[in-house]
């Protein structure tokens, strides 16, 4: 963190651009707002933000650039990203980076990061703002705790750190916590009604070792619904979404599945001959956004799931 805080401090006064993964989620627009706050510097986001964090973005009156030009600032500053692939059409020269994704493939090249793996990249801005003594004002504490809510799936997947930290920001922020909660009221209705078409159309499918549903909401919220089917029961997850010729993908395995399927090599093959433009994830999370045959492409997702069960079948 002491070199981070440096480079800060070099490039006081400086053009600062503060960018965020395209389809930008609640914790990447909080923790990215509290750093352009920081730094006096431009939020932005390489096309668009996520349908599910424009309420957010509402409550903290927050100016976004789209498309921005990195070699037009002083200092780049990435939040919440893991992949260049989350960051299409843009070119990066220099930038230094907080995150806290697993398999991070932007460490390496950065000039400095702050990087742990904690539940959102909310806390570790916020950790920033206490090691500089920085005033953590209301709006940039609503920020910082819809990251944190966003991504524990308010609050039902949260580490108890994640919750102590939840806490001290609003005390610091001196909000309290339904504030926060009303960042989400008029997404989390939006939400509730995609989640109950998902749910009252989705399709189970019973392999040998997992049960998989999947459905195709009809606005992007995918991540949201995915994670629903997973409460319910579902040791995997797959939710689609067109969006003219481009297609978003998510496969989600539960993190109590005791199976042998790694969702980020399934996608991964299964898109091969695709054209990919963003792709990123793990063994438990893998998200798409590319163009091709869309129910071929999810065929291929469920041949190999099958395939794969098939060979975890005891002799």
């Amino acid at each position: 963190m002491k070199e981070f805080v440096e480079i800060l401090k070099e490039n006081k006064g400086k053009k600062v651009l503060v960018l965020c993964h395209d389809d930008a989620d609640n914790d990447a627009i909080g923790a990215g707002f509290a750093m352009a706050e920081l730094t006096k510097g431009t939020l932005a986001v390489p096309q668009k933000v996520s349908e599910h964090a424009l309420e957010l973005i509402n409550k903290l009156a927050a100016k976004i650039e789209v498309a921005p030009n990195p070699l037009d600032y002083d200092l780049v500053i990435i939040v919440d990203t893991a992949d260049i692939q989350q960051l299409p059409g843009i070119t990066l020269k220099n930038y230094i980076l907080i995150d806290h994704h697993k398999n991070n493939l932007l460490l390496e090249k950065s000039q400095a990061h702050i990087y742990k793996l904690v539940d959102s990249t909310c806390q570790l801005v916020y950790y920033l703002y206490k090691e500089m003594e920085a005033h953590l004002t209301p709006a940039v504490a609503l920020g910082l705790a819809a990251g944190i809510l966003g991504d524990t799936v308010g609050l039902t997947k949260a580490s108890n750190k994640a919750i102590i930290d939840l806490g001290n920001i609003l005390q610091d922020g001196n909000i309290g916590y339904s504030t926060v909660l009303n960042t989400f009221k008029i997404s989390s209705k939006i939400e509730r009604l995609q989640k109950l078409k998902a749910a009252t159309g989705g399709k189970v499918y019973e392999f040998s070792d997992c049960i998989l549903v999947y459905c195709q909401p009809d606005k992007n919220f995918l991540y949201y619904v995915a994670t629903m089917f997973l409460e319910l029961g579902a040791d995997l997850a797959l939710v689609g979404y067109k969006e003219g010729d481009w297609i978003h993908l998510r496969l989600v395995k539960s993190n109590q599945c005791l199976t042998s399927h790694n969702v980020y090599e399934i996608v991964k093959k299964a898109s091969e001959n695709m054209v990919v433009e963003n792709f990123w994830g793990d063994q438990y999370f893998a998200g798409f956004k590319g163009q091709g045959d869309y129910d071929f492409f999810i065929q291929r997702i469920l041949r190999e799931i099958e395939n794969i069960s098939n060979k975890n079948l005891p002799n």
